[in-house]
């Protein structure tokens, strides 16, 4: 039976591939790019948290991402990420740059649709029917539907543990990982400045191949 996941959490590969296969065919575009923000070991309220002001498009064709603020079930309207250590740099390959700058122009013009303008502080990631923040169930239940056709249970975090493993497999420094993930650990991050950008573009640039 598909669908066997390894300790941890990870999704194996073959069923990884294959879903992020179905979920372009099957998936609503905009619930597609976001998505792929949490292949890159975002937290999904990190994703549904994205605002214009948080996104800086590089010179190299990546984004950076400022990981600052937050959504979840407990606060929909955002707060700040649950911790120190969750304030962060992510950046992001060339293909999420476009998805990300496609989202932007979308919702620009679903705003616009409405006679608003999309505020550099507003969320990007918004339902195209009813031009809200996403429910904070939206990605989870996009992400089921596709794999009910695998028949196996998937979940956003999960894309958090398979990134993590992936890239220690590919030997990041765990000092890197830590940092780049955002996980609150106060011996490790005694070893990081906050905000390298850097520290970033060494993980991606490590991790790139998990992508194609």
């Amino acid at each position: 039976m598909k669908g066997f996941f390894k300790l941890f959490m990870q999704i194996i590969d073959d069923d990884y591939r294959e879903f992020m296969h179905l979920t372009e065919q099957h998936m609503r575009p905009d619930v597609y790019r976001c998505l792929y923000m949490i292949t890159f070991g975002l937290r999904r309220g990190e994703a549904y948290g994205l605002t214009q002001r948080n996104i800086r498009f590089l010179p190299s064709g990546h984004a950076r991402l400022d990981i600052k603020i937050s959504r979840t079930r407990d606060y929909p309207e955002g707060k700040s990420v649950k911790s120190s250590a969750s304030n962060r740099i992510v950046v992001v390959n060339e293909t999420v740059a476009q998805l990300l700058n496609n989202q932007i122009t979308e919702t620009k013009s679903l705003m616009a649709s409405e006679n608003k303008i999309l505020g550099i502080d507003d969320f990007i990631f918004i339902s195209p029917v009813t031009k809200q923040p996403y429910h904070i169930k939206t990605l989870n239940d996009w992400m089921q539907k596709i794999g009910d056709m695998m028949e196996i249970t998937i979940t956003p975090h999960m894309f958090r543990h398979t990134f993590a493993s992936y890239a220690s497999a590919l030997g990041i420094d765990n000092l890197q990982l830590q940092r780049y993930l955002g996980h609150s650990d106060i011996d490790m991050t005694a070893h990081y400045t906050k905000g390298l950008e850097i520290v970033a573009e060494i993980v991606l640039n490590v991790v790139d191949g998990f992508w194609k």
